[in-house]
């Protein structure tokens, strides 16, 4: 979904541009789910550990990966 919905928008937020992810539904129909991921992606994430599970990446959402390009870009 990242790639499809967001990642286009991270890469122009890069080169200066702005842009806006917004979910917007129904409560309950999952936009939590969508934007950060399962449960153990935000106890990984909140845990203050310095390295997450390869498994638990693998089920990020769209704050997590945007972020990962983000600081991945500013690194190069």
């Amino acid at each position: 979904m990242y790639s499809k919905v967001a990642k286009d928008s991270v890469v122009q937020f890069m080169k200066g541009f702005n842009g806006t992810l917004f979910a917007f539904g129904q409560s309950g129909s999952g936009k939590t789910f969508s934007m950060l991921g399962p449960e153990a992606v935000v106890e990984a994430i909140t845990s203050g550990s310095d390295e997450v599970p390869e498994k638990v990446q693998n089920l990020y959402g769209i704050i997590p990966r945007a972020i990962f390009d983000i600081f991945s870009e500013i690194n190069k």
